[in-house]
């Protein structure tokens, strides 16, 4: 249940709430600011310019890989 580098001769009950109180914040703060720069990123990204520099870079990406793998 805890990660092996509590001395559990020495965790008390309200030390047990904590971690676990951590462990649970931790990756919630995380995915919520994860969320919020993703509906942010998607906004910028559906613009019919952006859609098409992103295409175009895509391609570009895609040939010079293309043109490295003989090279590999």
């Amino acid at each position: 249940m805890l990660p092996g580098f509590f001395d559990l001769r020495t965790v008390t009950a309200v030390d047990v709430l904590l971690i676990l109180g951590v462990s649970v914040l931790i990756p919630l703060v995380g995915n919520l600011v994860m969320a919020a720069f993703v509906g942010r990123v998607r906004a910028l990204i559906t613009t019919s310019g952006a859609l098409q520099r992103i295409n175009t870079g895509a391609g570009v990406l895609l040939i010079l890989v293309g043109l490295l793998l003989p090279f590999t």
